[in-house]
């Protein structure tokens, strides 16, 4: 078993010795030695598992005292009532999208069904309009991030849709985009979220199998073994998002109303990811890479100019739908 001396904790926790005693002296943490001649406090893992907790704890507004007296049980409890208010939340706000007006239209009509749209297509082309594909004006755009396209039963919508009728998807956004199929092609017109017609994107048509969406997203290999990378120990609070061209030589920036709000990595392989809205998930890292449920997103530790920086992909819709990631977060190690 390893012991480190208070200062070596202050160091691996990025918090002071004068701190470090505080919390004994609440009662907090209790050192797992104590040199009855010289005086010397030792600690172990399970010290410093504590000690992030409190940290996570505190980032997340507790209290000192509260931290004492914190029954994880019912933080479990909290955490499984905040997530059953955020899908209530969700379900609401989805509503309210489908009843928004565009130019004085409302936009919630009832659905009709079209066979010949359901199931996969797959990009194929692009053209400024469909007169422009027939006379053979076409180009291909290999950053469409539309490469396939999935039409549900009963018009169920997935990823940047909310749902789709006969004729019609609804993009989350409040904007549709009109379709209509030709000789197994689907021609879509896409908008701008001002509903102004942009590019007409062209599908070929793959097959009539009715998918559930979990048969359409893309997972990762999550089930790795945990390496323990010391650089990225601790509570890290988000302070940007940038795009991935920018990941290698990030220039510390900052901004504000970003989603994610913080992460925490413990020694045992634990991470706390906190969002902007007060969820949290308690899910896995290892080495160069944060995993969920599903999906593994990989990160980089950058030192610049006595800061830490932990780098991680990021991983949306936009990935399990359509293969990409654009973007990375950047947290800043809490000192």
């Amino acid at each position: 078993m390893s012991l480190y001396k208070i200062g070596e904790v202050s160091t691996i926790c990025s918090i002071s010795i004068k701190t470090l005693r505080y919390y004994e002296q609440l009662g907090l943490i209790k050192p797992i030695k104590v040199d009855i001649y010289s005086g010397y406090r030792y600690y172990d893992e399970s010290n410093i598992e504590i000690i992030y907790k409190i940290q996570l704890l505190k980032e997340l507004g507790f209290s000192l005292q509260e931290i004492k007296e914190f029954d994880e049980e019912s933080f479990e409890e909290k955490i499984i009532d905040i997530n059953k208010q955020m899908e209530k939340l969700k379900t609401n706000l989805n509503l309210i999208t489908s009843l928004k007006n565009m130019k004085g239209e409302k936009i919630m009509k009832p659905f009709i069904n079209d066979e010949l749209a359901i199931g996969k297509w797959s990009y194929d082309c692009s053209a400024i309009s469909k007169d422009a594909y027939i006379k053979g004006d076409i180009y291909h755009d290999e950053d469409v991030l539309m490469q396939e396209l999935y039409f549900l039963a009963n018009g169920k919508g997935y990823w940047i849709f909310d749902r789709w009728s006969k004729g019609v998807l609804y993009h989350f956004s409040g904007t549709t985009y009109k379709y209509e199929i030709e000789d197994d092609k689907l021609f879509v017109e896409v908008t701008n979220e001002d509903g102004e017609y942009e590019i007409t994107l062209i599908f070929n048509k793959v097959d009539n199998k009715e998918y559930k969406i979990e048969e359409i997203e893309k997972t990762d290999n999550t089930d790795l073994e945990f390496v323990l990378d010391e650089k990225a120990l601790g509570s890290f609070v988000a302070i940007d998002y940038i795009s991935i061209e920018n990941k290698e030589n990030y220039v510390p920036s900052k901004k504000d109303n970003l989603f994610l709000k913080s992460l925490t990595l413990t020694s045992n392989g634990e991470c706390f990811k906190e969002y902007s809205n007060g969820r949290i998930d308690k899910i896995k890292w290892t080495k160069d890479y944060i995993l969920s449920t599903s999906l593994s997103s990989n990160y980089i530790i950058k030192d610049i100019d006595n800061e830490r920086y932990l780098i991680m992909d990021w991983k949306s819709g936009d990935y399990v739908y359509g293969g990409k990631v654009y973007g990375c977060y950047v947290f800043k190690l809490v000192k």
